[in-house]
C-alpha cells in the first residue's frame, strides 16, 4: 500500500520514528539499524515502509534500505514470527549477519540476539 514516506524528522526514538508529511504525522516503528542511519531531527528523510494489518491493530514500520525492508519482509514469513520479533533480529545483528546465517545454517548468531532463543534461531535458519 505504501513504498515509502519521504518527510521531516520530527521525533525518534531508538524504536520509532514520527516523520510529518504535509501536515500529517506518520508514527513507524524502526529497527535499530534504522535509527542509526537517520538524520538529526527537523531534517528530510526517507523510509521505506511496511504496512501491517491485523484484526486489532494497524501499524506502518520504516526502514532506511531496501535490503532491511526485503529481510523484515522474509522473517514475517516464518511460523511464530510477527513483527515485533522481526524487528528484534534486525536490531540485534545487521542483515547481512542475518543472511550469512541462513546460508551457512549456522543460528549461533541468531542465538545471540536477545528474545530468540535456540529453537526460534533454528527455525530461521531451516525456513
Amino acid at each position: 500500500m505504501f513504498e515509502y514516506i519521504n518527510g521531516v524528522l520530527e521525533e525518534i526514538e531508538p524504536d520509532s520514528a514520527i516523520l510529518d508529511v504535509g501536515g500529517v504525522g506518520y508514527h513507524l516503528q524502526i529497527p535499530l539499524s534504522t535509527y542509526d542511519l537517520l538524520p538529526e531531527i527537523g531534517k528530510t528523510v526517507k523510509l521505506l515502509t511496511h504496512y501491517y494489518v491485523r484484526e486489532d491493530s494497524q501499524r506502518l514500520y520504516g526502514f532506511k534500505t531496501k535490503e532491511e525492508r526485503e529481510v523484515f519482509r522474509q522473517l514475517l514469513g516464518i511460523n511464530k514470527i510477527g513483527p515485533k520479533v522481526a524487528l528484534n533480529i534486525l536490531s540485534g545483528i545487521s542483515v547481512k549477519d542475518i543472511v550469512y546465517s541462513v546460508q551457512t545454517s549456522d543460528p549461533s548468531r541468531l542465538k545471540a540476539i536477545s528474545g530468540i532463543g535456540a529453537n526460534t534461531a533454528q527455525r530461521l535458519v531451516m525456513e
